[in-house]
């Protein structure tokens, strides 16, 4: 007799396997706490180091724990499906947003031959105000040159969009169009996004997840409504790795507990893929490192290198470009005005610092004055790339691959950054940019580059051809290809 399945059952099996998640982290978390406060107390013993012990032994558990259950349910969905004619996809409606048009189903009357895939994000890619959004907005372009209909599922309702849109009602609104008419779905918020998945889970092929929190949040629903598809993790860049150089420069108890829980749930969610991606070659041999069994692709930021390079005497100025609600930039902004930019002034005079970027903090707006112009968000940032001499990203902590270190290098404005600010670009000093990790030498570097029109051209031509050879739409277009048939 041929196996059959209660309605009832995968939601079942989806709330066993959320309450497995949530404590496994319930119980890490209540130790870890624990240990935070003796470590940075100065007070670790016998105790902590009985705790730490605890807390291996339930991260050595969680193959068990998170990963076989779940790949069991797989395992039956598709004993079940063998078989059967790939299941129709029905003409449908996407919920709409609160103050958006009702959205009707691109993929609908497309046929049953094209291949689905689940895209899932904290937002909709916003590619003029974060670098992020260049990178998601290419993949989604080659998954749909490759035959894929894509449905993009916002983690965000429309009611969270402040933090990127001034004006949300007619950008969301914008944006979604735009995002329609080249034949993508899309879907707010993680109740629309169960609703979805409970009806039309078993179409899709596969579900590409970006960053930990989503991946940790989605992982069980896409196990049990898409058992078919393909679990693939983008960890957009490590985030463990990203909190801990913060803790660091901070010395806070709770940015060190911080990094550890997303140590933590990194490592979860990459026993949980099937496959993982990784921003560049640095961070997935670190992940293979960590886990030897994974099977981890790189897939990097992408940039399009600018034909014309106005020239170096049209240019007058420093730039810094980024999201401000993302702290390593506010970091940065603040130590390039109060502790480098005195420095250059004390040789160039008074060349302006321009800092542009969407949702400038009220520290960021205090920097204003005195030739620090704080831009904010502008429609197209290309004039400050085209009208500045030389792009400055003194970044003291992050991970990943610095988008707005590629975006300058793909306008040809040569860039002084510092080794966090060059990390998974193969960046040569003195080639392709100037690195210097103190301010005195990010100073002079600054000053040097600024004065030295033949060293100029002939960096901004090595970034060029450096963005052209490692993260052009070609080399991404070959990485996603084999992301995808491996």
């Amino acid at each position: 007799m041929a196996a059959t399945m209660s309605t009832d059952e995968p939601e079942t099996a989806l709330d066993e396997e959320r309450a497995r998640i949530a404590a496994l982290y319930r119980e890490i978390d209540l130790r870890d706490r624990q240990i935070a406060k003796m470590r940075y107390s100065g007070s670790e013993d016998a105790e902590a180091l009985r705790l730490s012990a605890e807390i291996r032994a339930l991260q050595a558990s969680t193959s068990w724990r998170i990963t076989a259950p779940l790949r069991s349910i797989k395992t039956r969905f598709l004993s079940w499906r063998r078989g059967l004619p790939r299941a129709p996809i029905a003409s449908a409606t996407t919920r709409p947003a609160p103050g958006l048009p009702e959205m009707p189903d691109p993929h609908a009357g497309e046929g049953r031959a094209r291949r689905k895939i689940l895209v899932v994000d904290v937002r909709i890619p916003a590619p003029d105000i974060q670098s992020s959004g260049v990178r998601m907005t290419a993949i989604v372009d080659l998954l749909r040159e490759f035959g894929f209909d894509v449905t993009f599922i916002s983690n965000h309702g429309p009611e969270d969009y402040h933090w990127v849109f001034a004006n949300v009602g007619d950008q969301l609104r914008e944006r979604v169009a735009k995002l329609r008419a080249q034949g993508v779905s899309v879907i707010f918020g993680y109740d629309a996004a169960i609703e979805h998945l409970i009806s039309k889970g078993r179409c899709y092929e596969a579900a590409f997840v970006c960053f930990p929190d989503l991946m940790l949040q989605y992982a069980a629903a896409i196990r049990v409504y898409a058992p078919q598809a393909t679990l693939i993790y983008d960890t957009v860049d490590l985030h463990g790795i990203r909190h801990r150089r913060a803790a660091e420069l901070s010395k806070d108890a709770e940015d060190f507990r911080q990094a550890d829980y997303y140590d933590r749930m990194e490592a979860v969610n990459i026993l949980a893929a099937d496959r993982i991606v990784a921003i560049s070659a640095h961070e997935a041999r670190l992940i293979t490192e960590r886990h030897p069994d994974a099977r981890v692709f790189t897939i990097p930021n992408i940039h399009s290198a600018q034909d014309h390079v106005p020239g170096f005497a049209q240019r007058d100025g420093l730039l810094f470009i980024g999201h401000y609600l993302h702290a390593p930039n506010q970091d940065a902004a603040e130590h390039l005005a109060r502790d480098i930019l005195p420095l250059v002034r004390a040789a160039l005079g008074d060349a302006p610092l321009f800092l542009v970027g969407s949702s400038p903090t009220e520290l960021i707006k205090g920097l204003a004055g005195n030739g620090v112009h704080v831009v904010g968000h502008v429609p197209n940032a290309g004039e400050y790339f085209d009208r500045c001499r030389v792009f400055v990203a003194p970044l003291r902590y992050g991970a990943g691959m610095k988008g707005k270190i590629g975006q300058s290098m793909s306008l040809g404005l040569p860039v002084v950054t510092t080794s966090i600010g060059a990390e998974g670009m193969d960046l040569e000093n003195g080639e392709t940019a100037l690195l210097a990790d103190n301010p005195q030498d990010f100073a002079a570097a600054v000053i040097r580059l600024y004065r030295d029109e033949a060293l100029w051209r002939e960096m901004s031509r090595k970034a060029l051809d450096h963005v052209a050879s490692r993260f052009s739409v070609a080399v991404a277009r070959t990485a996603l290809q084999e992301l995808l048939l491996a």
